[in-house]
């Protein structure tokens, strides 16, 4: 159920969608958990998807620890955060401004 949760914010939120051509030039967030994974660039203005992408960092935990976070009820330290962490908290930035 929390990794359905972890989906609707990226999804539903965020939902900008682009070629996948247009994804090269944002860091790119891998989030995992346990059986799913979502990777999301960073552009100037937008989020957007991007499952071919090399990710920049990666965050990974428990889907409800994932959700928690995204949603901004929970902090990072129950994740594993690898890589850009700039570009983690980017990606937690994005969201909350479109979950406010």
């Amino acid at each position: 159920m929390a990794a359905d949760g972890v989906d609707e914010v990226l999804r539903l939120w965020l939902g900008c969608h682009q070629p996948p051509r247009a994804h090269t030039s944002g860091r790119a967030v891998a989030l995992r958990v346990p059986g799913r994974e979502w990777t999301v660039a960073l552009h100037p203005g937008i989020v957007d998807f991007c499952p071919d992408a090399t990710p920049d960092a990666v965050v990974s935990g428990s889907a409800s620890d994932v959700d928690l976070w995204l949603w901004g009820r929970g902090d990072e330290s129950a994740l594993s955060v690898e890589g850009d962490v700039a570009a983690v908290r980017a990606l937690r930035e994005a969201v909350a401004g479109v979950t406010v």
